[in-house]
């Protein structure tokens, strides 16, 4: 058998309490804070692919058209001079062209607006074949330009005369320039975009590869590339998303705190209720061996002395050995009255039970309360039920509990006067006795006090006699609650099962019998 120190249990409970739920609580937070972030980021990183996608789509589409156009103007231009002034003054527009060319059937570069003395030919290129074969325009994977050393796309197009093919025009696009548009249009952005040979012909950041978010893409319409991009958190959200964290743990961390003292303070709360309930056990347990060992010891000095008192009573007639007799007779009855209530908070003797009807107890027991009334100046009332109330009991044991109840409602209001009320209803499965006063009162932090063996308010109490009502109450399964105002009547509530049957009658007597025993 293992035994844990308090100092273990204390650092477990911290554990499962604090530490535990914060970290659980903080990576949960952290795993969701970053989610929405990714797909904040997400909806961002479409909106940059849908603007740039739409920006080289229309960059390329006016490109094939400018290109078209120009083939038109050229093809009937004999004079290669006049030609150069034209692609040269198309250049010069927009930065984004590299250069214009002019080639032959053969492939061989004849006219171009950059100026080169090197022979450039390019009839083994692909697109350069695709536009011969299909007299429509093409645009090549990325290459490195033959003339300008640049990274490049080249468009060309056909010139057709009487539905001949006279040669090709074509423009180089500097993939440079547009990188850097890009750059500059979404600079914390991780864009790239891709060719038909699945060559990057552009991107906007050389980490793309690190970034292990979801990849989101889209095809341009004018051209059979694709834009590809990652969402990225950005130095300001990465601040952001850190900041929450940490508030977010601390607060979690306060959060888990305040629990663990609720915690402590709840089992240390409990202990406490414990210890208390085992001590007045541990009181009661001594009161019984105390008893048993002691109580037939006692009553018999007691009646030799009753005895002997009374004797002598009858032959000193004089008042004042009378009045002396008459107290030590008070006095040995008070004693003998205590030692009754020792024995019934003791380990208890089996009463032989049996099923009696609760009224009729009541009933028996009224001359005797009507007459302490009447002692008392006192008004009573009585109210029994119209319906049967059988429970399975000791009828001494309910005359004890209601004679206990009622003195002190009596001697409660002795001083004010008053009224006892005593009632008796049936409330569904349960007998209800009430017994009420319109005495003094109890106040409210001494009620939880009354059940407390020996502690009483009175000069003269042993502080007992609401502990042997508990403890009959108890023995027959039923409740007992006390509801007090001070200065305005104490109300006790006693509820007992109600026995329906003789099969009822024999679990009663059965299970009360075995509990009396143990």
């Amino acid at each position: 058998m293992i035994i844990k120190s308090p100092v273990t249990k204390n650092i477990l409970t911290y554990l499962l309490i604090v530490i535990l739920p914060t970290l659980i609580c903080s990576v949960l937070f952290m795993r969701y804070s970053y989610d929405q972030t990714i797909e904040s980021e997400a909806e961002r990183t479409e909106d940059i692919i849908h603007f740039h996608k739409n920006y080289i789509d229309s960059f390329i589409g006016e490109t094939i058209a400018s290109l078209e156009t120009l083939s038109y103007v050229i093809h009937n231009k004999e004079n290669q001079e006049e030609i150069e002034q034209i692609l040269t003054k198309f250049q010069d527009k927009d930065d984004r062209y590299s250069g214009f060319y002019w080639a032959n059937l053969e492939g061989d570069i004849l006219i171009s607006s950059n100026k080169t003395n090197k022979k450039v030919n390019i009839f083994q290129r692909d697109y350069f074949q695709q536009v011969l074969s299909t007299k429509e325009t093409r645009v090549s994977p990325a290459h490195i330009g033959s003339i300008t050393g640049r990274k490049i796309v080249t468009i060309a197009t056909p010139v057709i005369s009487n539905e001949k093919i006279e040669g090709v025009l074509l423009v180089s696009l500097r993939l440079d320039y547009l990188e850097n548009v890009l750059k500059v249009l979404t600079p914390d952005a991780f864009v790239r975009v891709i060719d038909t040979k699945d060559q990057i012909i552009i991107r906007t950041n050389q980490d793309f590869n690190s970034i292990t978010t979801p990849l989101i893409s889209s095809r341009l319409d004018n051209v059979s590339w694709k834009i590809e991009a990652r969402p990225g958190v950005n130095f300001f959200n990465k601040n952001i998303f850190t900041l929450n964290s940490i508030i977010f743990c601390i607060l979690v961390f306060i959060l888990t705190h305040i629990l663990f003292l609720l915690a402590k303070y709840i089992m240390l709360k409990r202990q406490a209720k414990r210890e208390r309930a085992e001590n007045d056990l541990q009181k009661l347990e001594l009161i019984g061996t105390l008893a048993a060992s002691t109580a037939h010891e006692i009553k018999n000095p007691l009646t030799g002395i009753k005895g002997l008192i009374q004797l002598l009573s009858e032959k000193h007639k004089d008042s004042s050995d009378q009045f002396y007799f008459s107290v030590i007779q008070e006095e040995i009855t008070r004693i003998n009255d205590i030692v009754n209530e020792f024995l019934v908070l003791g380990k208890p003797t089996a009463e032989k039970l049996a099923r009696y009807e609760l009224n009729e107890i009541i009933k028996e027991l009224e001359p005797i309360i009507q007459s302490e009334a009447n002692l008392y100046n006192l008004g009573f009332k009585l109210e029994l039920s119209k319906s049967p109330l059988h429970i399975m009991c000791s009828k001494d044991n309910i005359k004890q509990l209601v004679l206990n109840l009622s003195k002190n409602a009596l001697e409660s209001m002795h001083e004010k006067g008053g009224t006892l009320s005593i009632t008796v209803n049936k409330e569904e499965t349960n007998s209800l006795l009430v017994i009420s006063d319109t005495g003094t009162g109890i106040p409210e932090h001494l009620l939880k006090k009354l059940f407390t063996p020996f502690y009483t308010s009175k000069d003269t109490g042993t502080g007992l006699g609401l502990v042997i009502c508990k403890r009959i109450v108890d023995m027959y399964k039923g409740t007992i609650e006390v509801q007090s105002t001070a200065g305005q009547g104490t109300n006790v509530e006693v509820r007992f099962p109600i026995c329906q049957s003789k099969v009822d009658q024999l679990s009663s007597t059965n299970s009360n019998s075995s509990s009396l025993y143990s």
